[in-house]
Parts: structure tokens; C-alpha cells; sequence
């Protein structure tokens, strides 16, 4: 179950990467607008770092093992 997920996830990544240089965008607000899938580019870079930002929070949070004793 778990294998055929992954496989649907980076199949719908694929189109959703691939639907960018396929959409035209007929008024874009910003520059960067205008870059094919730049979504999905900010979509993996914020998500790196969204992770980064856990592990660091979670590595000064954590506590001793025998905190509460």
C-alpha cells in the first residue's frame, strides 16, 4: 500500500511539474510568475525548510531522559 502511494505521489508531482510550462499565465503580478512551475519550486524549497526549522526547534526542546524523575 504504502509503495503504491509513493508511486501515485511522484506521478502527480510529475504532471503538476510538467502542467507548468503547459499553462500560460495571462497576468502575472510578479516577475518570477513568469518561470514555468515556480510553485513547485517554492513548494520543495519551503518544505526543506520547514523540516530544517523542526529539527532545529526539536534538537534545543528536547529534553533529558530522566527529566521528570
Amino acid at each position: 500500500m504504502e509503495k503504491i502511494l509513493k508511486i501515485i505521489f511522484f506521478i502527480a508531482l510529475g504532471v503538476s511539474y510538467l502542467a507548468g510550462y503547459f499553462i500560460h499565465k495571462h497576468h502575472a503580478v510578479f516577475f518570477y510568475h513568469h518561470i514555468p512551475s515556480i510553485e513547485s519550486y517554492f513548494g520543495i524549497i519551503f518544505t526543506v525548510f520547514l523540516i530544517f526549522m523542526k529539527m532545529t526547534i526539536a534538537f534545543f526542546a528536547e529534553r533529558e531522559e530522566d527529566f521528570y524523575e
